[in-house]
């Protein structure tokens, strides 16, 4: 009897230890700094994270617009204008065509997009930590909270 009670324990055991690796990992999101709350999780898909775009878009203050008859997305702020096709793996920012490493596509009624085309299209600063699970999303222009002054994204750098 106590030989059926060690295996069992041993089969407990090493369930438990192997339910975090099979566990849907966390993908946390930031923006300047700060952690942003989006509506949906982002998605790890064959080793590229993908970002729910109206939900990450209008935390920006860009528009959205989708028309489901062309399943279009058309993402408009300023003088930014994105036109994005569901399971097209091409865009159009500003007038000119750009492909995605991998397709716009919808999980459970959410359009996600490739982190890579969020940052190009949207001139963000992209930097993936893959220890901690984060995307880390920079904006053009970030505000030093503790010295009070505007700084700018460069190619060489932040500069006040």
């Amino acid at each position: 009897m106590s030989k059926v009670i060690n295996k069992l324990l041993i089969v407990v055991l090493t369930s438990i230890m192997l339910l975090p690796c099979s566990a849907k990992s966390v993908i946390n999101v930031s923006y300047n700094g700060e952690k942003m709350q989006l509506e949906q999780q982002p998605q790890k898909i064959e080793g590229t994270v993908l970002l729910p775009l109206r939900s990450l878009s209008q935390f920006l203050g860009y528009k959205v617009n989708w028309n489901s008859e062309t399943k279009q997305i058309d993402i408009i702020e300023g003088g930014t204008s994105i036109r994005l096709v569901i399971d097209s793996d091409k865009a159009e920012v500003n007038g000119k065509e750009v492909k995605l490493n991998v397709p716009a596509q919808v999980i459970e009624e959410t359009t996600y997009v490739p982190l890579r085309f969020v940052g190009e299209a949207l001139n963000l600063d992209v930097v993936w930590d893959g220890k901690t699970q984060t995307v880390n999303l920079e904006g053009k222009y970030t505000l030093d909270e503790e010295n009070k002054e505007l700084l700018v994204r460069t190619t060489e750098g932040k500069k006040f």
